[in-house]
């Protein structure tokens, strides 16, 4: 067993300050690099993906005048139709023309967001 003291000199410290200097400058670089790269890519993983539901798809399908008939075609009861309809009215994306006809108020729902009522 060695018991002594322990010296250290200035070029053990000027050692150090080199070793912790350059772990510094390694992180910097390396997370900095981490950094611009997400700022390059930022760009394209900001713009709205464009997805179409089925729910979209049955929509852009209706004439611009469609009957109660012509809606019900993709729903299996008439609960679902009705439903259907109400939001549809309550979003303000078609309207009433007289009893079973309504008209669309707009051709797509690509930048509309109709909310599911709880």
């Amino acid at each position: 067993m060695v018991t002594g003291k322990l010296r250290i000199t200035e070029n053990d410290l000027a050692f150090a300050r080199l070793i912790g200097d350059y772990l510094m400058f390694i992180s910097i670089y390396q997370w900095g690099n981490a950094l611009l790269d997400s700022f390059a890519n930022t760009a394209s993983k900001a713009k709205p993906h464009e997805r179409s539901s089925l729910f979209q798809k049955k929509y852009e399908e209706l004439p611009e005048v469609f009957t109660y008939d012509q809606i019900a075609k993709g729903y299996t009861s008439e609960n679902a139709v009705r439903s259907v309809i109400s939001r549809l009215k309550a979003a303000g994306l078609i309207e009433k023309v007289e009893k079973n006809k309504w008209k669309k108020c707009i051709a797509t729902l690509n930048t509309v967001t109709v909310v599911k009522r709880e």
